[in-house]
């Protein structure tokens, strides 16, 4: 048997025949009468044309044969296009059929958003509206869905990306480089989860962002963040700044104020300067950032399968870091465009924020780890809790430079960061 066999073959084994669809007594009637009619006018057609060939006599035979022939042939194309008709005829009768059955069996509201099918039994005057419905008609499980995420477009028209899940009091997260919104899906779960309201953006050139060609310094990151913040209207906000996050926080309180800003949490951050200054002899050496770009134009996806190692401290012995979370690196790093992640290093690496570390007027958190490979503490943490006025510094012993991330270190910068909002 053909593979169409088996597939009409029911569970039984006897082959499936398709039913046929008998239309309601009253149509087919209809139809059966108008086809008969037009048979018996045809075939008198044919009877009297013979009829009258059969009366002439034969000297006329001649002429009326082929004249009664001719009848004939008229008479059998007549009957092929009345049978067409009929035929065509059957599509509409079993609709229209139909169609009276089923204004006979429900009748239809289509008021509001949902069509709602009302039983026979039940009789209506008027149209049932949204408010006069049941609950329980409304489907209580279809709502409209609160709005989780985003784009804000920037006046240089960058469309940034965002997300934003949970309600209460607004928590805004800024990732590092060269990561995206993703990476504080942890915290923004736990947060939303908590009873606040997590929001976390893609920095322009990666992700869900816009990717344009200029503007992939600390300056525009900060004027986006506040696009993100003015477009939401928060207020009474904790701004969260994972490295260069941490920059593009101490930027924006540096140039936007803290109007909106009632804590700041900043954390593995680059502040106040990573490069290495005669001023700043803890930094690092510019041949550092131009070995970064150098592998990064080279060949960026092996780039960053390398770079997740000393990130999360995978290098080290004893490391408890998934292969998992390194791949996850990986693949939020590769949404970014290249442009993007090549501009961002000399963003994070040559911005001095000291000044805007001066300006902090609000409760300031800072989280560093000890071990950290990519902003070593001395030149960062150490020197903006000295900076800051009032600031409260926590150094996680053992830590990487991404320890929200890793199991070693997670529970406790969560636990940190919800005792600080709290408090």
């Amino acid at each position: 048997m053909d593979w169409f066999g088996r597939l009409c073959r029911p569970r039984g084994g006897a082959v499936r025949r398709p039913r046929r669809r008998l239309l309601p007594a009253s149509a087919a009637g209809t139809v059966t009468s108008r086809r008969s009619g037009l048979v018996d006018v045809c075939a008198g057609l044919i009877v009297g044309t013979a009829a009258a060939a059969a009366s002439v006599p034969a000297v006329y035979a001649a002429l009326v044969i082929p004249a009664a022939l001719s009848g004939i042939l008229f008479a059998a194309l007549l009957l092929a296009v009345a049978v067409q008709l009929v035929i065509k005829a059957l599509p509409a009768q079993r609709i229209q059929a139909a169609g009276h059955r089923a204004v006979a069996q429900s009748q239809v509201s289509t008021s509001g958003d949902l069509a709602l099918t009302l039983p026979r039994h039940q009789e209506t005057s008027a149209p049932v509206t949204g408010a006069d419905r049941p609950e329980t008609a409304r489907f209580p499980a279809i709502r409209k869905k609160e709005k989780t995420m985003g784009t804000v477009t920037t006046t240089d028209g960058t469309e940034i990306f965002y997300k934003d899940w949970g309600a209460g009091r607004p928590v805004v997260f800024s990732h590092g480089w060269p990561l995206t919104a993703d990476a504080w899906d942890d915290q923004l779960f736990l947060l939303a989860s908590s009873g606040y309201r997590a929001i976390a953006h893609d920095r322009r050139g990666g992700g869900r962002s816009g990717q344009p060609w200029d503007g992939n310094n600390l300056d525009t990151y900060a004027d986006d963040l506040a696009a993100v913040i003015d477009a939401l209207d928060l207020h009474d906000a904790v701004l969260v700044g994972h490295s260069t996050g941490g920059g593009e926080v101490a930027r924006y309180i540096g140039r936007h104020g803290t109007s909106r800003v009632a804590k700041a949490v900043l954390v593995s951050a680059i502040p106040p300067l990573m490069l290495k200054t005669s001023a700043n002899p803890e930094g690092q050496p510019l041949e550092v950032f131009d070995g970064l770009r150098a592998s990064l134009a080279a060949d960026r996806s092996q780039f960053y399968q390398d770079l997740s190692g000393p990130f999360y401290g995978a290098n080290r012995n004893g490391s408890t870091v998934s292969q998992g979370l390194r791949d996850s690196f990986w693949l939020l790093s590769m949404t970014v465009g290249e442009k993007g992640a090549y501009d961002c290093i000399k963003a994070f690496s040559e911005t001095d924020t000291t000044e805007d570390l001066k300006k902090f007027d609000v409760p300031t958190l800072i989280i560093h780890g000890d071990d950290d490979q990519i902003v070593p503490i001395a030149a960062a943490a150490l020197k903006s809790a000295k900076i800051i006025p009032n600031a409260t510094l926590k150094v996680y012993p053992g830590a990487p430079h991404g320890l929200a991330q890793t199991t070693a270190y997670k529970d406790t910068f969560n636990n940190d960061l919800l005792d600080f909002i709290k408090s």
